[in-house]
């Protein structure tokens, strides 16, 4: 940009020309500014919405974090409650199955008592029954030893009173008296 010099300055057409070259220039600017500025204040307002965007992210985040960590926390005490639960329930149920072996065992303990009590009641009196039945033979041995007596004394008796017996018959017209003879198996 160089101006051309005459007489008394510059040439007035080069100095216009070169004015509104830069006019142009200028005005082309101007205008690059405008788009820019608006373009910076779209781009602005795009920040301002990310940022707000990304705040509502961290928020949400934040409440995500949150919403675990109290869920983690509800979690640990519904793990924690029902374990002892679990473990209160598990002792009661042990409690009551030892309780009720322990009432199995004394049961089958006063079973094997009584039954050993039954035997030695049973065992007893079957050797008195058979204390018994020896007595029984021992006296049914006796007895027919007696009635064998008996009837010998008898036979010896008719002996000595046959003569006079018979005698006695044939005085008296009476009956005749039965005679009884006891007879031994």
């Amino acid at each position: 940009m160089f101006f051309k010099k005459q007489l008394f300055g510059y040439d007035k057409s080069d100095v216009d020309q070169i004015i509104k070259k830069l006019t142009d220039e200028n005005q082309r600017l101007k205008n690059i500014i405008v788009r820019q500025e608006k373009n910076i204040n779209e781009l602005s307002d795009e920040l301002s919405r990310m940022k707000e965007k990304e705040n509502n992210i961290q928020k949400s985040l934040i409440d995500a974090k949150n919403l675990a960590k109290e869920i983690v926390n509800e979690s640990e005490e519904y793990a924690s409650y029902t374990k002892e639960e679990a473990k209160k329930n598990s002792r009661r149920i042990f409690n009551n199955f030892e309780k009720n072996f322990n009432e199995l065992v004394a049961v089958k303990r006063d079973i094997v008592d009584l039954e050993l009590k039954l035997k030695e009641e049973i065992r007893e009196k079957i050797i008195f029954y058979l204390n018994q039945l020896d007595d029984i033979d021992v006296f049914g041995e006796r007895l027919d030893a007696k009635f064998i007596q008996i009837e010998d004394r008898i036979e010896q008796m008719k002996l000595e009173f046959s003569d006079d017996y018979s005698a006695y018959q044939k005085e008296s017209e009476v009956e005749e008296i039965p005679v009884y003879t006891f007879q031994t198996d």
